[in-house]
């Protein structure tokens, strides 16, 4: 069903981060620049966003301006990454991949990526929204997808793909240096935190043998400076369900920050994002939720496990 609804995607297309293409950093830095933008445009302050309202129209008002906040930074950041490589990989293709029409390719290419890095420069609101970043990072990630994609097509022998190669070579040089990436903070205690991760871990969820220490550093707000190793799911399903809980629980503060989950989890953040929303429909209006979607097998047993880690509090 999911794919009914992005029938277009490749999963293993660089264009969707398969083939060893990771494009987190500018994922996450584009999110954060949306996310400060719509806080600015819907007039949400850190209070608004963190109150628990507890009259009716107080509750709709404050479950519509979160979600506007999530669709906006949702849907622009999807626009500005996978949508744009998309595009980008497109109209290169228009072009076409003959030799002799190899040097009106890689202009175009050259073109269309200098439009986009122009687009994010022009922005004045990016040293305010500290996203200063962003232009390079786009620059150097779009040659490295081209790169990615020439080779995914079988295109190694084309010029566009040694152009690429280099370009990104160059570029990945001269990248900006990355902050320590912060973990996901979730308001629940040391108790709390190993009850749910023995939970779960009794419920065989995780896909892959992992270092206990690891769902902790993941989740209490950790600094990390090497590289993370996503602590995967069987099911993303089964990780959407519990990040449902943890919101709907008020565990997180806020916005769920799904790029982290994408980073520390590895689910795609739309897809995480998607999920969330149906599953949370589908508990308040059951049948009628406007969803195709069903809840998982599992929801009792995760449910269940949120009730003792309840208790815990």
């Amino acid at each position: 069903m999911e794919e009914l609804e992005r029938p277009h995607i490749d999963r293993n297309s660089p264009i969707w981060g398969g083939s060893d293409c990771d494009y987190f950093s500018l994922e996450a830095e584009v999110n954060s620049y949306w996310t400060q933008y719509y806080k600015i445009k819907l007039n949400l302050t850190d209070e608004l966003l963190y109150q628990t309202p507890t009259e009716k129209e107080e509750i709709e008002e404050h479950n519509r301006l979160i979600q506007a906040l999530e669709d906006g930074v949702f849907d622009n950041t999807e626009l500005k990454t996978e949508e744009y490589f998309r595009e980008l990989w497109r109209d290169v293709s228009k072009v076409g991949f003959d030799l002799e029409n190899s040097n009106h390719c890689i202009d175009t290419c050259k073109t269309l990526i200098r439009e986009e890095v122009e687009w994010w420069e022009q922005r004045e609101d990016l040293k305010e929204y500290r996203a200063l970043k962003v232009p390079s990072l786009v620059e150097y990630h779009s040659w490295d997808v081209i790169w990615k994609l020439c080779k995914y097509h079988k295109l190694v022998a084309h010029p566009l793909y040694n152009h690429a190669s280099k370009r990104q070579s160059v570029l990945k040089k001269n990248l900006p240096k990355n902050a320590p990436r912060i973990a996901l903070k979730l308001n629940l205690n040391l108790e709390q935190l190993a009850d749910l991760y023995q939970g779960l871990k009794d419920l065989k969820v995780f896909a892959a043998k992992h270092q206990d220490g690891q769902f902790l550093r993941a989740v209490n707000g950790s600094e990390h400076t090497s590289i993370i190793e996503p602590m995967k799911f069987k099911d993303n399903k089964v990780l959407s369900l519990v990040i449902m809980f943890l919101r709907d629980n008020l565990f997180i503060d806020g916005d769920p920050q799904y790029i982290k989950w994408q980073l520390f989890f590895g689910i795609n953040h739309g897809r995480a994002r998607r999920l969330v929303s149906d599953y949370g429909k589908l508990v308040k209006y059951g049948r009628d939720a406007q969803t195709h979607r069903t809840l998982p097998v599992e929801y009792d047993k995760i449910k269940n496990l949120f009730e003792s880690v309840l208790k815990r509090g």
